[in-house]
């Protein structure tokens, strides 16, 4: 049995690290990690000795939607037969993969870990898997495709874990508790950048009127849904506002998520980690 881990990273080269040699350090190590590098080019030793490695250097960064669609891509071109796809602040414990591989269902299904975080002490009961350490079946990759490039970031882990395999596959999932993984997620605080406002707008936006539409829910209560994801964000492009961006030009972001959302304007249409877009003026487009 192959274990492809994928690890998909952006200019984080300590917190990559300490993922990797977590990795390295598993009493069932993978068998090969493919590292998608959407940022700068990583240090020399930045690998552990001893853990069989493949790094993609994608040369712009493409998003967790991007980069798991080219780490998958090259784990099912590797053999593999099991994904543990996570990002790169995600610190396994040493006995994690072996108690994943132990306790997996027969046939498709996807398991995940226990989540522990910096800002409490008790785990994630988390109802739903996420790019946190969830390992799948490569059948289940050949039967339902890879993540959405399109989507760049937020929500493409929704759409193909929750929604593509779960809810439309009927792909059975479990969350291990005795498989526990750190998230350490400590550099994601302050006010939301306009560019997240965006993405976040614009995603849900498309996958809620164009990718669900089976009767389950019905349109009026998607609208709901979105009407209140609308005002919420809205509220925080005006509320929680970084002192270098525009509460105008903020509020013109969500305006055009919800607008490339529900026509299906997608891609990176905004560079990622632009922060200078609220700064600018946010230009008309077809």
């Amino acid at each position: 049995m192959k274990l492809v881990a994928v690890v998909v990273t952006y200019e984080r080269h300590e917190t990559l690290a300490r993922c990797l040699q977590c990795l390295a350090a598993q009493t069932r190590q993978p068998d090969l990690v493919v590292v998608v590098n959407n940022g700068s080019a990583l240090p020399s030793d930045l690998v552990p000795s001893g853990l069989q490695t493949e790094v993609i250097h994608v040369g712009q960064n493409l998003g967790p939607g991007g980069g798991f669609h080219l780490g998958m891509q090259r784990a099912m071109e590797r053999g593999a037969d099991w994904l543990w796809l996570m990002d790169d602040d995600i610190e396994a414990e040493s006995d994690c993969a072996a108690s994943m591989l132990e306790h997996t269902p027969k046939g498709d299904a996807m398991v995940w870990p226990t989540v522990r975080t910096p800002y409490a002490e008790t785990e994630h009961e988390s109802v739903v898997p996420g790019w946190w350490g969830v390992m799948l079946p490569a059948t289940a990759v050949r039967r339902f495709g890879l993540p959405r490039e399109d989507y760049g970031w937020w929500s493409e882990d929704t759409e193909y874990l929750q929604w593509r395999l779960g809810w439309f596959g009927a792909v059975p999932s479990v969350r291990l508790p005795d498989a526990r993984v750190f998230h350490n997620h400590r550099d994601r605080q302050g006010p939301t950048p306009a560019w997240k406002l965006y993405y976040q707008v614009r995603n849900a936006t498309h996958m809620r009127l164009h990718l669900r539409q089976d009767g389950r829910p019905a349109f009026r209560p998607t609208v709901r849904r979105l009407w209140r994801l609308w005002g919420s964000q809205a509220r925080r492009a005006l509320l929680a506002v970084p002192p270098e961006e525009s509460r105008r030009k903020r509020l013109a972001l969500v305006v055009r998520g919800v607008v490339d959302g529900a026509t299906g304007r997608l891609g990176l249409t905004i560079p990622l980690g632009d922060g200078s877009v609220a700064r600018r003026s946010v230009r008309r487009h077809r």
